[in-house]
């Protein structure tokens, strides 16, 4: 199994609530103290679920975070409802200096209840053991 095999496809599509709770949570953890109420930080997706890919598994340790970029049509909503989908868009390997690397560039997707893009999400993931099998992960 490899991580080509899950190019482009869908996960499950998951709701997610913008609530004035966690949205204070949120900006509290990152030290927005003094934002106005109801002004909900661009990185708030991050706590959103996206859904399973079926067959994929996740690594719990290996990943590395390498980029991140966000595109809004418009602000988040408190209380409001988006339904959010992910799928794997490209993945580019290369050799480092530690070995086989696999740059996994995913796409992550927040739709409202009228079913326009709000956001979209896009982040580079880097599998730095590719080439070491580890147990249900994808090479």
């Amino acid at each position: 199994m490899y991580w080509e095999d899950f190019l482009n496809v869908p996960s499950t599509i998951v709701e997610n609530k913008v609530s004035n709770e966690k949205v204070e949570q949120f900006k509290q953890a990152l030290g927005f103290y003094d934002k106005a109420a109801g002004h909900v930080p661009p990185t708030f997706v991050r706590s959103f679920s996206f859904g399973e890919i079926q067959g994929l598994t996740w690594p719990d340790a290996g990943m590395i975070h390498a980029e991140q970029e966000y595109e809004y049509r418009r602000p988040l909503a408190v209380d409001e409802i988006l339904q959010c989908s992910q799928q794997i868009e490209k993945v580019v390997r290369k050799n480092g200096k530690s070995g086989k690397m696999a740059f996994i560039y995913l796409t992550q997707i927040g739709k409202d209840s009228a079913a326009d893009t709000v956001f979209i999400s896009k982040r580079v993931l880097v599998w730095k053991t590719a080439g070491r099998h580890v147990e249900g992960v994808p090479e």
